[in-house]
């Protein structure tokens, strides 16, 4: 997600959903990951799986990296805004 220079993003979502897995070492079938830049190299905002929406993401560049990993047969679902500042 890219803005224009000198702008910020803070991404809000409005529902949250990814498989969780208490059998597994990290908890998450699947993990969502989010950025404060344009690769994985960026400081991390947010990494999580569940069902609990995560709070406002505040990002200060002008790009924010969403990356999602994800097996086979997982369930994802979000939905989710920007808001510029």
């Amino acid at each position: 997600m890219t803005v224009a220079e000198g702008m910020g993003v803070v991404i809000e979502f409005d529902t949250f959903e990814v498989e969780r897995s208490p059998g597994t070492g990290s908890g998450c079938y699947a993990r969502l990951f989010v950025y404060n830049g344009y690769d994985s190299g960026a400081p991390l905002l947010f990494a999580g799986c569940g069902m609990a929406v995560p709070p406002p993401l505040a990002a200060t560049a002008n790009v924010v990296y969403i990356k999602l990993n994800m097996g086979y047969g997982t369930v994802i679902s979000f939905a989710l805004q920007k808001i510029l500042f």
